[in-house]
């Protein structure tokens, strides 16, 4: 969720932002932490939500900041060739914003918090840890690899799907000449022709026309809808809900998925030197689910007095048991870090087979779909003209 607060630093100077956390009381330890003390945090209510720069883009920036910091450019000069070399008119415009903070007498941090609507949070909080320690060589290769990892899927996902999109598209055109042009014209062409059709292809000949004469205002009809799901979403209890059955649909790809977006999270975080209870938050922002937002503020205040990660995940029944395991096996042992690098990389084959098994079972699905659906409809059509056939004869 994405919030606006107003608060007062050690100085007492008021301090205005926008910025995302699972919920206001993460909000308020996240900046306490900073010593920043905030007095009034609301919900930020758009319909149309402002989008991350594309992990694409993230990663090429990042890559390439990584060659100028190994030839030892500074900071200063790198940010200004990657902003010459930026691709999109939002990076260059990003890159610019953060030159002039920086000008302006900002630090590089704050620079780049200032951004916070464009970058993920993910890559800020390492951001500002490699720049802490100064460390940024070692922070951008491990970031690279992250980023790349998830250019690769997305990547893949996208190739998957272009087929079956192809297929709705046509679907939909087709379905749309039918209902504005071929229905209409044989139903004037059994009107005036005395054929005599029965119940179920009158209603549906009537529906299909119907659709065709008020395609505008179906459309207008489906937008509303989708609008009114993401104002419903601006709901912590139906957002909270909604993702919590969507958690429970298809529970044990959702289950592999998530486990593996965790475990390769945590494993940078760890990675980059965050302590265990950090790294929960941080994890939160990543995952697409706000229901496991949620869960995981529960999981860190276990955390907090005491409880072990993998046995308090293992309570709440979040992620998969073996993820759960791992992490139990690697903190009694102390070897952590290599059992989150272990689960990362089970969990990426792990979700690399679930998605090709779902992909093979789309496709047919849609044909199977389509198929059903036209051949239903030229089945109506088709019964009246045999009639009329029978007649003539």
């Amino acid at each position: 969720m994405e919030y606006l607060f107003v608060g007062r630093d050690q100085n007492n100077e008021i301090i205005r932002g926008k910025s995302e956390a699972a919920s206001k009381e993460e909000l308020k330890s996240k900046y306490l932490r900073q010593k920043i003390y905030l007095t009034s945090i609301k919900r930020d209510y758009h319909l149309l939500k402002k989008k991350k720069i594309k992990t694409k883009e993230l990663l090429r920036l990042i890559e390439e900041w990584q060659s100028l910091e190994e030839a030892k450019i500074t900071m200063q000069d790198s940010l200004a060739i990657m902003q010459n070399n930026a691709t999109s008119k939002r990076m260059k415009n990003t890159l610019q914003q953060i030159i002039f903070s920086i000008n302006s007498g900002s630090s590089v941090i704050d620079a780049f918090d200032e951004c916070s609507d464009d970058f993920p949070e993910l890559f800020l909080s390492i951001i500002r840890i490699g720049l802490a320690r100064g460390q940024m060589k070692q922070t951008l290769q491990m970031l690279a690899e992250f980023y790349k990892e998830e250019a690769a899927l997305k990547g893949k996902v996208s190739s998957a799907l272009i087929y079956p999109k192809i297929l709705l598209v046509v679907f939909l055109v087709a379905f749309i000449v039918v209902c504005k042009f071929i229905v209409p014209s044989f139903y004037a062409m059994f009107n005036e022709s005395n054929v005599a059709l029965n119940k179920t292809t009158t209603i549906v000949m009537r529906s299909l026309i119907y659709i065709g004469n008020h395609l505008l205002i179906f459309g207008l009809a489906i937008i509303g809808l989708i609008l009114l799901f993401k104002l419903l979403l601006k709901s912590d209890a139906i957002h909270q809900r909604i993702d919590y059955l969507r958690l429970k649909l298809f529970k044990r790809y959702h289950q592999i998925y998530y486990s593996y977006v965790f475990s390769k999270t945590l494993y940078l975080i760890w990675r980059c030197g965050y302590l265990k209870n950090e790294s929960i938050s941080l994890c939160a922002t990543v995952l697409p689910n706000y229901y496991l937002k949620r869960s995981l503020e529960d999981v860190r205040s276990k955390m907090e007095q005491g409880t072990y990660l993998g046995i308090a995940l293992e309570e709440a029944h979040l992620f998969d048991e073996t993820l759960c395991k791992m992490l139990i096996i690697g903190e009694q042992g102390d070897f952590m870090l290599t059992n989150a690098q272990n689960a990362s990389h089970y969990y990426h084959l792990q979700y690399q087979a679930n998605l090709d098994r779902l992909v093979k079972m789309i496709e047919p699905s849609i044909i199977l779909v389509m198929a059903l659906l036209i051949g239903f409809i030229i089945l109506v059509i088709f019964i009246p003209m045999l009639n009329a056939f029978r007649l003539v004869m």
